[in-house]
Parts: structure tokens; sequence; C-alpha cells
């Protein structure tokens, strides 16, 4: 057997990720929990967001949508000094287990992180 033969088909090869990688990821990991794990899964919405929007997720207690309150403007000071002096990470994600689930993917996370987050 050739070593080209061998090779099996990849969803990708680099660390870059893009919305169609994402796509195909995601179609494989569902047709592995569905198919061969048997799985009851929500259907689920990926959101992809920044560096900031993370922070303003920790703020809030990771809730997309929740009242306002001066505690979290103070919360998010303090989280993103915190980040920028490299005290802290940040989450790959935040998932919101709902249906449909809701999985905020940072943007700044390798193809690797993104497709392992997904499953």
């Amino acid at each position: 057997m050739t070593r080209a033969a061998a090779k099996p088909n990849l969803l990708f090869a680099d660390s870059e990720w893009s919305f169609d990688r994402l796509k195909r990821a995601y179609d494989a990991i569902e047709d592995i929990a569905l198919g061969d794990l048997g799985l009851d899964v929500y259907p689920n919405q990926i959101e992809i967001i920044s560096t900031e929007q993370m922070l303003d997720a920790y703020s809030s207690h990771g809730m997309p949508l929740m009242y306002q309150h001066w505690s979290f403007g103070k919360r998010f000071a303090h989280d993103q000094m915190m980040y920028s002096k490299g005290y802290q990470g940040l989450a790959y994600e935040i998932v919101i287990n709902s249906s449909p689930c809701i999985a905020y993917l940072m943007e700044e996370n390798t193809m690797t992180m993104q497709a392992l987050v997904m499953a």
C-alpha cells in the first residue's frame, strides 16, 4: 500500500479556520454523534466571537441577554486588564445548554480548538 493511498481524507491540515472548514467539521462531528454513538442532541448554533465579546460575556456571567448592572462594567474592566497583562487567559468557548444549544467560539482559536469545542 502506498503512502498516498493510506492517507485518510482529512477535514483540515493546518491551523487556520474558515466557515467552510467549520461546517465540514461540524457535519463530521454530527454524523459521529448521531450515527455512530446514537446520541440525542439538541440542534447547535455556532457563533464566532472576538476577545472583546468573550470578556463581555465573562462580565455578564455568560448570559447573552441579561439586565445591565454597574458591577458588570467593573468586572469587565478587571478581566480586560488581567487578560491584557497576561495574568489571565480566556476560555475557548462558552456554551449555553438550551434548544438550540448556543456555542460561542473565539475567533483566535485554531481550527483544532474549534473542532474540539464543537465536539
